[in-house]
């Protein structure tokens, strides 16, 4: 579960500047044969960033992450999403951080 709050300021017209902070709790249960295992933790996530629509369709993020939950961890964010109307896009994630890749797809409804 990730709830956060965030707040953007324009540049000019299609560029914004914006930062977030997000309260964390990731639960984890794993079962291997008879050996089971569990394990709870909280805490927060920072970001700053700026995305662009490069084009009427196309918009680019990118972001700088800080993330305290079972350790420190920095981690940069870049993301693209093509804006199929004003609402409804569908977007690529990528997050590089110390120990992790991911590359994620989304879809997204603005209101």
């Amino acid at each position: 579960m990730n709830l956060g709050l965030g707040y953007r300021h324009g540049i000019n017209d299609k560029t914004d500047f914006f930062t977030t902070a997000s309260f964390a709790s990731i639960s984890t249960k794993v079962s291997y044969l008879s050996e089971h295992e569990s394990n709870d933790n909280n805490g927060y996530e920072l970001s700053l960033g700026v995305r662009s629509m490069l084009t009427d369709s196309f918009e680019f993020m990118t972001a700088i992450s800080y993330e305290k939950i079972e350790g420190n961890d920095t981690s940069f964010k870049f993301a693209g999403f093509y804006h199929f109307t004003e609402n409804i896009s569908a977007g690529v994630n990528f997050q590089l951080s110390t120990d992790v890749q991911y590359l994620t797809f989304s879809a997204r409804y603005s209101f």
